[in-house]
């Protein structure tokens, strides 16, 4: 079991994604959140902040490359392109583990 973590820069493209990954039972779960990102500017140095939008959804470790090629067939190499990494779950609870199997894709 992983944690899908999809950072993205618009709410709409967000939900969009979210919207998606559930209706192909690639994601158990998704929660969506707004974070404050900060960054030093490379030529100014001035620390610098911007919105992102972060979605973790819970799922089989299976299906992160699943949903990493979707997301390439949806956004391609645009700017649109949201950047996807994926962490562990060392323990789950077991009835909610259960769920999560019967609730995503069958591999």
């Amino acid at each position: 079991m992983i944690l899908v973590h999809i950072i993205i820069e618009k709410r709409e493209q967000a939900m969009e994604i979210i919207d998606t990954l559930l209706d192909k039972k690639l994601l158990f779960n998704a929660m969506l959140s707004e974070k404050k990102v900060f960054e030093k500017d490379s030529r100014t140095g001035e620390l610098k902040s911007k919105i992102q939008i972060l979605v973790i959804g819970k799922t089989k470790s299976l299906l992160f490359n699943s949903i990493n090629k979707l997301l390439i067939s949806m956004y391609g190499n645009t700017n649109k392109m949201p950047r996807i990494y994926c962490l562990p779950i060392v323990y789950m609870d077991p009835e909610q583990s259960e769920a999560l199997l019967e609730r995503t894709v069958k591999i």
